[in-house]
């Protein structure tokens, strides 16, 4: 009953979103970004060197010709407490906001140029093999190069970069197609209309291909089917968050316990915009019994009369 609750609430709130004049919409999407802006003055106000300072400065500039994309505002906290791989930070953060698609790719790549101990202009070129296969296959390069400390390894690395083939088979250059493709996998009823629900709203909107994870999960898991289908729903209408809500439908699928947790946790990610929410769906998702989920819960609730 309460999941079925939570999802008739998220579903409303999708419902409103559509309706509402863009004016009211326009509204909404200013605040947010004036938000930002002021977040970002604030990081860059942190930064401890004049080339964290120009970085920061860029990402900006180019969030204000673009107004998309706001998950890629963790770029700008990586590149404060950081002082490895600034630049290609930057570079990365500006691939996020400019693409039509694979954002969350684009800051995972961030986040591991950000912990590398040798790897620097390898996570550009996993990014450019990303843009021109239009697969998230080469992030499988990303997490090696990163882990790499020696040039021995790291040669290992970029040779397979060098090697990696843009013809592959399971490069699929239409969306369309590989939903489809996808769609014949899929193992129910639940799935088959969760993922024709999410092929819908990309035709609709035409944005945030990143969330084609979701429709991989679904392919994957007999958990959470129509929680993952409601947070790839919210990944494609919202402006911003994106990989934050597919973030969020990666716990739910694996989540033994917890369901509608996951959606009253959405519906606080869309109204506060910080990253506690996505904290806690993580938490959420490790629960063993209903008994460790407990405590989350309560959080949950506060966070829901805050």
């Amino acid at each position: 009953m309460k999941r079925t609750v939570a999802v008739l609430m998220l579903f409303a709130v999708c419902t409103m979103m559509l309706v509402a004049s863009s004016s009211a919409y326009e509204i909404d999407h200013n605040k947010d970004y004036k938000k930002s802006y002021r977040n970002i003055e604030q990081l860059k106000n942190k930064a401890g060197t004049e080339e964290k300072r120009e970085a920061i400065e860029s990402i900006h500039k180019i969030f204000k010709k673009y107004r998309r994309h706001l998950a890629v505002m963790d770029c700008v906290e990586m590149i404060v407490k950081t002082d490895r791989n600034v630049d290609i930070i930057k570079n990365l953060a500006a691939f996020g906001i400019r693409e039509g698609s694979a954002t969350q790719n684009y800051i995972e790549l961030a986040e591991y140029a950000m912990n590398a101990p040798l790897a620097d202009t390898e996570f550009i070129e996993i990014a450019d093999l990303i843009k021109l296969s239009g697969s998230g296959d080469p992030m499988r390069f990303a997490k090696r190069a990163a882990q790499a400390n020696t040039e021995k390894e790291l040669n290992i690395v970029r040779a397979d970069i060098a090697n990696f083939d843009l013809s592959t088979a399971n490069i699929i250059k239409d969306p369309y197609l590989k939903i489809e493709k996808l769609r014949e996998k899929a193992d129910s009823v639940e799935k088959r209309e969760a993922i024709d629900h999410i092929t819908d709203l990309f035709k609709e909107y035409r944005r945030h291909l990143d969330v084609m994870d979701c429709v991989d999960m679904i392919v994957k898991t007999d958990r959470n089917v129509d929680v993952i289908k409601e947070l790839a729903s919210l990944g494609i209408i919202e402006g911003s968050r994106t990989g934050d809500y597919i973030k969020m439908a990666g716990y739910a699928m694996k989540a033994p316990v917890a369901d509608d947790e996951f959606l009253d946790l959405a519906m606080i990610l869309q109204r506060t915009g910080n990253m506690t929410p996505v904290r806690l769906a993580e938490e959420a998702s490790e629960a063993q019994s209903e008994e460790e989920l407990k405590p989350i819960k309560k959080k949950i609730e506060k966070l829901m009369r805050n």
